[in-house]
């Protein structure tokens, strides 16, 4: 595994020789004078960090930061700033610097130090290549921010369940609230409503096949006792119409 790659850029070859000694045997070294050299060999070595002074001939550090901070790619690479000026090192933090680190170096402030930022940078390019849902379709990959898929499932979610209380719960029926239910003839008249609403929503679905068979049993059933019904009426007509008769021959020769 190969080691990181760190661009120092100091004036002074006494600092440059200092922070090699230090760091070459935990990482590849490259050197630069001043912020032009910099500027190019940042472009062409692409170092996981880089080691800034501020106060150097032909080009400052503030002016170095502040180009690679407006290039898309060189604002990636972490910049840490040395130097014996406090108040343009923490400036410079501020636009766009991952740390600050005062002269005189000392190496035990210095290893933890560069070892702390590339680890901090690490982590936020391993969070961000999470934090990608990539959708295939066809021949085409798309990575979509994960920030915008769950706004727009929350919103999906939303949607969802204002849908589901229009249907079970119509804005015409009276809200109430758990504590308000009562004896009262109004909390009453409110409970039988909802009752009734939830009844028609039930039925909407139709009922089951278990209810379903019910309902044709007893429908069978209830056809059977009206036919039998019927004919016991029948029945009795007729027995009525014969004693009808009989009692009518039984009158003729008196009469």
């Amino acid at each position: 595994m190969s080691l990181p790659h760190l661009l120092l850029v100091d004036d002074s070859e006494a600092v440059l020789a200092f922070e090699r000694a230090a760091l070459s045997g935990h990482y590849v070294v490259t050197t630069a004078a001043n912020g032009r050299e910099a500027l190019a060999k940042v472009a062409a070595v692409r170092p996981a960090a880089m080691l800034l002074d501020l106060s150097m001939p032909e080009m400052d550090g503030d002016e170095v930061l502040a180009q690679m901070q407006r290039d898309a790619d060189l604002r990636r690479i972490p910049v840490i700033i040395v130097s014996t000026e406090k108040q343009r090192a923490e400036a410079c933090v501020k636009n766009g610097a991952r740390a600050y680190l005062p002269k005189p170096i000392r190496a035990q402030d210095l290893l933890p130090l560069v070892g702390r930022v590339l680890e901090d940078e690490l982590r936020a390019t391993q969070q961000g290549s999470l934090s990608v849902l990539f959708v295939s379709t066809a021949d085409v990959e798309l990575g979509l921010p994960l920030d915008a898929v769950v706004s727009v499932l929350h919103q999906a979610a939303k949607l969802l369940d204002e849908e589901v209380a229009a249907h079970l719960l119509p804005d015409d029926v009276p809200q109430f609230e758990l504590g308000d239910v009562g004896s009262d003839c109004e909390c009453s008249r409110k409970l039988h409503q909802v009752k009734l609403v939830c009844d028609d929503q039930h039925s909407i679905d139709g009922p089951s096949d278990d209810s379903r068979d019910d309902q044709d049993s007893d429908r069978a059933g209830d056809h059977l006792a009206f036919g039998a019904e019927l004919r016991a009426a029948e029945s009795q007509n007729r027995v009525e119409d014969g004693i009808g008769k009989i009692s009518s021959n039984q009158r003729e020769p008196g009469a």
